[in-house]
């Protein structure tokens, strides 16, 4: 199960490094030395704790389900502000200050940072949980700092940029809704007589309408970079 949650926390950090890149610089490294500090304050909490017992319940299908379905909720949003944010540039609108809500990192780099501390100590010899809170937390500014200005290298034209983006977040959206069925084995389990539970069928809904709002982010992304092409010949 820790392989499946380490896969999320990677993907939004992934992402959230990607939104980043619309920032501008010092608000970026604001947002990073944040949490930077959320991991040094956290690791002040967690000490007082069993390590060991946190790392299990970290680890849990429960811990698992709960971090999918707060993805789902807030990656919904954010594409629902990021479209309406990208037609209204399109149309050379006024965007209004909610739209910019889709430029808002994962939350699940909170818990994403009390996950990489506890791990760290966890594989860690001789060494104290303060001194291992701070290698974290430097680990973690200067990986940010470093990814997201390499992600601005690479796409440095803002519509290349919000694409990555989008395509980030629906990658994010899809292993939330699969993750939990496949630590739940069940994709590799077949009953003698099948049935199809509530939970079940939510989830394969959300993985329906997650791929078709794929599929719609898809065009409009195609007739944005269509126009704009047109605009500049």
């Amino acid at each position: 199960m820790g392989i499946f949650i380490a896969l999320l926390l990677v993907s939004a950090w992934i992402q959230s490094m990607w939104k980043l890149t619309f920032y501008p610089r010092l608000l970026r490294l604001a947002v990073l030395g944040g949490l930077s500090l959320f991991i040094i304050f956290a690791s002040e909490r967690l000490s007082g704790y069993n390590l060991h017992d946190i790392a299990v319940l970290l680890e849990s299908k429960e811990r698992l389900d709960t971090l999918c379905a707060l993805v789902v909720m807030q990656e919904f949003v954010a594409l629902f502000f990021g479209l309406t944010l990208l037609h209204a540039v399109e149309l050379g609108e006024r965007a209004k200050w909610w739209m910019f809500g889709a430029l808002l990192p994962s939350f699940l780099l909170l818990p994403g940072g009390a996950y990489l501390l506890i791990f760290v100590f966890n594989n860690t010899v001789d060494a104290d949980f303060a001194s291992t809170a701070r290698f974290t937390a430097l680990g973690v500014f200067l990986s940010g700092a470093l990814l997201s200005e390499l992600f601005g290298l690479w796409r440095k034209r803002r519509i290349d940029r919000a694409g990555s983006a989008l395509s980030a977040t629906v990658l994010l959206l899809l292993l939330a809704v699969f993750l939990p069925i496949i630590g739940a084995e069940k994709i590799f389990y077949v009953e003698t007589e099948p049935v199809l539970s509530w939970s079940s069928a939510c989830a394969w809904s959300v993985l329906l309408i997650t791929a078709l709002l794929g599929v719609l982010i898809k065009y409009i992304w195609d007739g944005i970079k269509i126009k704009r092409n047109h605009a500049v010949d």
